[in-house]
């Protein structure tokens, strides 16, 4: 437990030295799973949008709001029963077995072996609460006039997909992405708990837990600083990919 004489400043050196020691395993396991989450959360979202009303639609759409309402930590005990205790596949806790040394290739697949089931549950947890908006944002831009009249010229409805509905379906994921790297200096709390996980949000835990105030400071100063920097790259991105954001200036 961090302690501290009332001044932040003299504090603030030792608790980003604590942070920056957690935040690489943090940043190895949310960017990939994140990024990847995403990617896949898009490309099913644009084709639950286009088949509407079908079949897998309806199913994916069963299975999306089950995955919704249920918690990080639920769904990581069930992936942690499966693989770890039933199948025995993977190990029960933590990011390396003790006794491997860093760098070397017996440490990095030892780490993989870790690293594989946290890593999943993020990536199914991402996608099937993301694809919603995607799915729900393509709805909204197939009733738009546009993309009637890109229908009126006679273009390909692969080219209408792709140029139109699917590029304007990306905006609204870009918000969701910019927020949820924003967040990640705060860890996957629940998940990296449950696994025992030596990130920054098991960190936080700990901090919690330990009602380590000046911890618990320096991670929310921190966080607040990436907010505000993810708010202006997706601004900055805005404008980019929209068109209108251009011409309103």
């Amino acid at each position: 437990m961090l302690e501290g004489d009332g001044v932040f400043g003299e504090v603030l050196p030792t608790v980003l030295d604590v942070i920056v020691e957690r935040l690489p395993y943090t940043l190895a396991l949310l960017i990939p799973s994140i990024t990847l989450s995403n990617y896949i959360a898009y490309k099913l979202g644009v084709e639950m949008g286009y088949r509407r009303g079908s079949r897998g639609d309806i199913a994916m759409l069963a299975i999306s709001n089950f995955m919704r309402a249920t918690p990080y930590f639920w769904l990581a005990l069930v992936f942690l029963y499966i693989f770890s205790v039933q199948l025995g596949v993977f190990p029960l806790y933590g990011a390396i077995s003790p006794g491997k040394e860093f760098p070397s290739l017996e440490w990095f697949i030892d780490y993989l072996w870790h690293y594989t089931v946290p890593f999943l549950v993020l990536v199914v947890r991402g996608v099937f609460t993301f694809m919603l908006y995607v799915r729900n944002s393509v709805i909204d831009i197939l009733g738009e006039d546009f993309v009637s009249v890109a229908r009126a010229k006679g273009l390909p409805e692969k080219a209408v997909k792709s140029a139109y509905v699917a590029r304007n379906a990306m905006l609204p994921m870009i918000t969701v992405m910019g927020l949820r790297y924003a967040f990640i200096i705060d860890g996957a709390i629940l998940t990296e708990t449950v696994f025992s996980y030596p990130g920054t949000g098991r960190l936080v835990f700990e901090a919690i837990i330990n009602r380590d105030f000046w911890l618990l400071q320096g991670v929310v100063l921190i966080l607040s600083i990436s907010v505000v920097l993810a708010n202006l790259v997706v601004d900055l991105l805005y404008a980019i990919l929209d068109p209108r954001v251009r011409s309103s200036r």
